[in-house]
């Protein structure tokens, strides 16, 4: 945006508020009067797209006044860089939030000082304000359905419908490696056991389909290479899912 266009946006924003004033933020019935509601609707144009941005590039978690940090591991952050979808929820979830109070506070209550922030500034501060409870709530739910998925498939018996169960080897050596996987790759390995590909495996656990084969990758690179090493991979039979990912050892092919 040219310093020409910032100007017109801030005059824009301001003869909106001056008209929101005059009337009010709400009426008899709490619901948005016409003039504060085309304030809202300028602010969310504006707003929108600078908390996308914030929270696709990582800066959501350190964005905002003071204290209104947030904790989000690497996984974290790599599923908003890459889904879309979520990254519109949460930024209109944390825009809903704001309204209403933020509205009260300038329209009614006149709160707003022009010499400390411009009114965008200040209402995207506002929405940050709300991103604490908001990414707790999105973390949590990402992590219950992790724990959900990891504690279904903690009993599971067997891992390939279509092996073979007349096969010595599967039966003992390939079953035992895929029982033995940790709680965040057997969910992976029971997914792909049923016909389905690593993309559909990440949407299910609601993590980014590069952290899916990053999982296989370590487990395949510290478990499973040496494990066949000593066996020899020539006794595995090919054509089954599970052991093509037995035999791969590299992120691409996962």
């Amino acid at each position: 945006m040219t310093v020409e266009q910032h100007h017109q946006q801030n005059d824009r924003l301001g003869a909106l508020l001056e008209s929101a004033q005059e009337v009010g933020a709400f009426d008899a019935r709490d619901r948005l009067t016409p003039a504060c509601a085309a304030l809202a609707q300028e602010l969310y144009t504006i707003a929108l797209p600078q908390l996308l941005a914030m929270l696709k590039d990582g800066r959501i978690a350190s964005a905002g006044p003071l204290g209104a940090a947030v904790q989000l591991d690497s996984e974290d952050l790599d599923f908003l860089a890459k889904s879309k979808d979520t990254r519109e929820e949460l930024a209109l979830e944390m825009i809903s939030r704001a309204f209403r109070p933020f509205l009260a506070n300038v329209v009614d209550r006149r709160a707003w000082n022009s010499s400390q922030s411009s009114l965008t500034t200040f209402f995207v501060n506002r929405c940050l304000l709300t991103k604490g409870q908001i990414l707790k709530d999105w973390v949590e739910h990402r992590r219950r359905r992790q724990d959900e998925r990891a504690a279904k498939n903690e009993g599971f018996e067997r891992p390939d419908q279509s092996f073979d169960q007349d096969e010595e080897f599967l039966r003992h050596a390939v079953f035992q490696l895929i029982q033995g996987a940790p709680s965040d790759v057997r969910p992976i390995l029971e997914i792909v056991s049923h016909g389905f590909d690593i993309r559909d495996a990440a949407a299910a656990m609601e993590i980014t389909e590069n952290a899916a084969r990053n999982r296989l990758y370590r487990w395949r690179k510290h478990i499973i290479t040496p494990k066949l090493g000593r066996v020899g991979k020539e006794v595995l039979p090919r054509g089954y899912a599970l052991v093509e990912y037995l035999l791969t050892d590299h992120r691409s092919a996962a």
